[in-house]
Formats: C-alpha cells, sequence, structure tokens
C-alpha cells in the first residue's frame, strides 16, 4: 500500500519527451500508471502529460491489465503493494508479456524479493518512493524510446521476411517464363514475362539496361549482384532503378516487386 508521503513534488527540468515509431507514424508515448494513492499517480501522471506524454491513471492490479488489453499503452508505470499487484501479478500477465510492454516500478516498500522479482520478469527500473522527478523523467524516456527501437526492429524484420517471400515468388514466376534450358541467372531472359505484368507504356518507357536490371531485381538479386552481373556500379544500379521507379509508378523495391506480381 503506497504512502502520502511518497507524493512527487520537487521541481524537475523539462526536456524533449521519446516518441514511439518513425517518421510520420510517430506518436507521443501513452503511458498508463497503476497506483492506488493518488497522491502518487495524480502528481506523476501531470509530470508527464506537462512533458508532452499522453498518461492515464489507474488505481489497480485488474484496472490495469484490463486498460493493458486495449493495446493502447507504450509504458506501465506501477506501484508493487496495491490490490490486483501485490506478488507482481501485472508483469506476468499476458497482455504485458505478450506486447512486450515496457513496466517500471516504483514502491515505498523496497524488498530483495521484489527486486529480484522485478529483474526476473524484465522490469526495465525499480524506483523507491518518494519519486525523485528527473530520475524518473529519464527512466520514462529510455523506456519509451528502448520501445521503440525495438518496435523498429521487429517491423524491419517482418518487412524483410515479406520482401524475401515476394521475391522468390516472381523469381519463381519469371523462372517457370523461360524456355527449355534457359539460364535463370543470365541478365537477359524474358521480356515477354516482363510485358505481362508492365502495361505497354510502361515496359516501351525502360531502356535495354533498365529491362536487365528489372529482370535481375525480379529473380531476388541484390543491388550488389545486379551490378557485378551487369559490369556496373552499385550507384548506377541504384540511379536506374530509382528511374525504374518513377517509369512505372512505385516508389520503392517492395512495391516494384509487389507490382510484377500483380
Amino acid at each position: 500500500m503506497s504512502t502520502s508521503e511518497s507524493s512527487s513534488s520537487a521541481t524537475y527540468t523539462a526536456g524533449r519527451p521519446a516518441s514511439v515509431g518513425t517518421g510520420a507514424a510517430a506518436h507521443a508515448a501513452n503511458i498508463l500508471i497503476a497506483d492506488d494513492d493518488a497522491l502518487v499517480s495524480s502528481p506523476l501522471r501531470k509530470m508527464l502529460v506537462r512533458e508532452g506524454y499522453h498518461a492515464t491513471c489507474v488505481e489497480t492490479g485488474w484496472d490495469a491489465t484490463k486498460a493493458l488489453a486495449t493495446g493502447e499503452y507504450d509504458l506501465l508505470v506501477t506501484d508493487i503493494c496495491m490490490p490486483g499487484n501485490m506478488t507482481l501479478d501485472v508483469l506476468r500477465a499476458p497482455e504485458v508479456q505478450a506486447q512486450h510492454i515496457p513496466v517500471i516500478l516504483i514502491t515505498g516498500y523496497p524488498s530483495v524479493e521484489t527486486a529480484v522479482g522485478a529483474l526476473r520478469l524484465e522490469a526495465v527500473d525499480y524506483i523507491l518512493k518518494p519519486v525523485d522527478p528527473e530520475k524518473f523523467l529519464a527512466s520514462v524516456k529510455r523506456a519509451i524510446t528502448r520501445k521503440g527501437a525495438l518496435r523498429t526492429v521487429r517491423e524491419l524484420e517482418d518487412r524483410v521476411g515479406d520482401v524475401a517471400a515476394v521475391l522468390e515468388s516472381v523469381k519463381r514466376t519469371l523462372e517457370t517464363a523461360l524456355p527449355a534450358g534457359g539460364d535463370p541467372n543470365r541478365p537477359v531472359t524474358n521480356e515477354e514475362a516482363l510485358k505481362t505484368r508492365l502495361s505497354a507504356p510502361e515496359f516501351a518507357g525502360l531502356s535495354r539496361r533498365e529491362r536487365e536490371i528489372l529482370e535481375m531485381i525480379a529473380r531476388g538479386q541484390g543491388t550488389a549482384a545486379t551490378g557485378a552481373r551487369l559490369g556496373i556500379s552499385v550507384s548506377t544500379v541504384r540511379n536506374h532503378l530509382k528511374s525504374i521507379y518513377r517509369k512505372v509508378g512505385v516508389t520503392s523495391q517492395v512495391a516494384l516487386v509487389r507490382k510484377l506480381l500483380a
């Protein structure tokens, strides 16, 4: 159970909040605060809001688990000794485990048992009450930054997997279009296969070199392998690809190979 003397009323220096995601997809982090003492949770929420974060308070571990099930939160800040979280129950909740939500634990009653348990359950920080504002905000920023980095890594892994699958599919499709005895590694193979996937104006607009590069890329070859096969530099391959993107109406290699599958 929390104590009123744990209120976080000290002064702190405002900083730039960490955001989740990158580019246009980036957003201010949504933080859930779980503490049965409003004298603790309310100052923390106000502090986070002033820093540019979105913060919501709940009073029990059960309410925290329900809120986390919505998938709307990027960080959980939770008291240890409160209803529904007497034995780090929230950290064991499937909602936390499945979503890889970072957790900062705060407590007015530290113990070796809870500290060790927090480490085993991969809590990102263990903060003692009364909460030091600057240390707390620094911990929040680290946790959010780490989550954003992990999310970016997972998204890149997914994209790489998607690209590999698409390239393999295009490669198989083009290979089946080769005449018997055709060499699938030969740069110029079967323009008819490309003509069936591009409109007549798109195909006609490509130079001979661009068609060679397009066939190599469609077969799953990277820019380095394509350049080596055609005897040109990687930068030249990339410049040709930019021209190809423009001529066939795409903006990336992923979009290009997907177009070839259409």
